[in-house]
């Protein structure tokens, strides 16, 4: 599931480099699967996420995604092989689930929002990472958004 940056962000500014360092952080890769695909050092990667995360206003790689979603600076490439698969059927929590980490909620956050556990989030959470073939809130994101599933 490639990303490819669409535009800068105006606000902060980001250069080529934290914008290609953000195409892979938003898909859910860690520091040193980044710093590998990029022939980067593992600490250079993490320099460029807190520059990034500085510039974008945010603290988690989840919370980046979501402001990536909002803005439209990446977009999942390419979009005519999400027509091809098989969409999976997200019940109406799991659904609610997405959102709130499209909005860049924490899990307790969520659970608060929705008035349920946060053993019932986290649950839910796994069941739909389950339905995405994802790991992170981060892969879901970028997964939720190539498929269409965002509104």
């Amino acid at each position: 599931m490639p990303l490819v940056p669409l535009r800068r962000y105006a606000p902060g500014a980001l250069t080529d480099r934290e914008m290609e360092v953000l195409t892979h952080v938003c898909s859910g890769l860690s520091a040193a699967s980044v710093a590998s695909a990029l022939q980067l050092s593992p600490h250079t990667v993490v320099n460029y996420k807190r520059r990034i995360f500085a510039k974008l206003g945010v603290q988690s790689r989840v919370q980046a995604a979501a402001v990536v979603a909002r803005l439209g600076l990446i977009r999942t490439r390419p979009p005519e092989t999400a027509a091809h698969e098989s969409v999976p059927t997200l019940t109406h929590r799991e659904h609610d689930i997405l959102a709130s980490i499209a909005r860049g909620e924490s899990v307790r956050q969520t659970a608060h929002v929705l008035g349920i556990a946060v053993k019932t989030v986290e649950s839910e959470q796994r069941q739909l990472f389950f339905k995405l073939r994802v790991h992170n809130r981060a892969q879901a994101l970028s997964e939720a958004q190539r498929l269409g599933l965002l509104t």
